[in-house]
């Protein structure tokens, strides 16, 4: 159980994120099972690039 402060910090740090993403949690919420699919395939690839392009310059 949150004090009153403790419940105060909480929904200031809620709003806070909110706020921040500029609502991209509700747009990713929306997207369906292919377009998530494309996200993160497309995600893991430039992942993998980054790590060769680390590799690469060490």
């Amino acid at each position: 159980m949150l004090t009153s402060k403790g419940q105060a910090a909480y929904w200031a740090h809620k709003h806070w994120h909110e706020t921040m993403d500029g609502g991209f949690a509700e747009y990713m919420d929306a997207l369906g099972e292919k377009d998530l699919e494309i996200i993160v395939c497309f995600l893991e690839r430039v992942e993998d690039f980054l790590k060769r392009r680390i590799c690469s310059d060490e």
